[in-house]
């Protein structure tokens, strides 16, 4: 079956939280806010398998938020061992993964498993596809690694109506906003020109704007940096969330541990859910039913 390019045409953001499985605490509050209705989707990482003992819970709240993979190639344990003993410790890190996409180094082998066993490690603890699929510090739209991933995407889910995250689609929201995690934005934008125009060419649904970028200051910017995204983020976008509960034990690899617990505390105490997208699930299909815009 052939795939008809669409984009979304909600007429309000979807509200993501991003790095469900990161931890225990991280996954706790992140359901603190689906139990509140203050989100419209969640995105599992899947190659920390021991910290998603939530996930069944998350999973009985599945009617009304869309579930999804977080690609990870950046934090923690690889799915799928390197053919270098060498690498097989762990991922890259943020900077090891755009120095081998800039570079074109990657592994294509190892990376084609990598995505492919993240993605078979959502559908055995899930028992369904993902309804949409992002990347852990925008990794999965990453130069080289973008291409393995759709490529991945069109094997498995060929004919499947799934929405890939496109973090750079305009750069609507933040991009004005230079106290807004301003350096990490510029270079991003660089690094993803071209990402929705390739999952438009795979025939995938994706966002037409997006927001959520942020400083990860743990003073009181937070709720400024939010009212500022849901403000630019047009039709048809996403906005990514980082809440969790305070969590030291994950300091080893988690950089924005204090923003995090600040993040959930503001989702909790704002009336966020008066402006997001509300998703729901076909009666028949299971799949979530997203608002579309055709494109040509």
């Amino acid at each position: 079956m052939q795939l008809r390019s669409t984009i979304l045409s909600n007429d309000k953001p979807v509200l993501c939280a991003d790095d469900f499985g990161l931890s225990a605490r991280t996954s706790a509050g992140i359901l603190q806010l689906v139990d509140r209705k203050k989100l419209s989707a969640v995105s599992v990482m899947t190659n920390l398998r021991p910290e998603c003992e939530h996930l069944p819970e998350l999973l009985q709240s599945s009617s009304c938020v869309s579930i999804g993979v977080h690609i990870n190639l950046t934090v923690g344990p690889r799915a799928v061992p390197a053919h270098s003993q060498s690498l097989n410790e762990g991922h890259v890190g943020l900077f090891g993964a755009i120095w081998r996409s800039v570079g074109q180094t990657w592994d294509k082998k190892w990376l084609h498993a990598e995505i492919h066993r993240q993605l078979e490690i959502f559908e055995q603890w899930a028992g369904m596809t993902p309804d949409h699929i992002d990347g852990h510090q925008h990794v999965h739209a990453f130069p080289q690694v973008s291409s393995i991933l759709l490529a991945v995407l069109k094997e498995r889910y060929r004919g499947i109506q799934i929405l890939i995250r496109d973090p750079a689609p305009e750069f609507h929201a933040g991009v004005a906003n230079m106290h807004t995690g301003a350096a990490k934005q510029l270079l991003l934008k660089g690094l993803l020109a071209g990402f929705g125009r390739k999952i438009k060419n795979a025939g995938f649904l994706s966002n037409g704007s997006f927001g959520g970028y942020s400083g990860f200051s743990d003073t009181g910017s937070y709720w400024r940096e939010l009212r500022e995204a849901f403000e630019k983020t047009g039709a048809g976008g996403i906005i990514m969330c980082h809440p969790g509960q305070l969590d030291p034990l994950v300091a080893e690899f988690d950089t924005v541990i204090k923003p995090r617990s600040v993040e959930l505390d503001v989702l909790l105490g704002e009336k966020v859910e008066d402006l997001i997208f509300h998703p729901e699930r076909h009666s028949q299909s299971s799949r979530i039913v997203w608002p579309l815009e055709l494109q040509a």
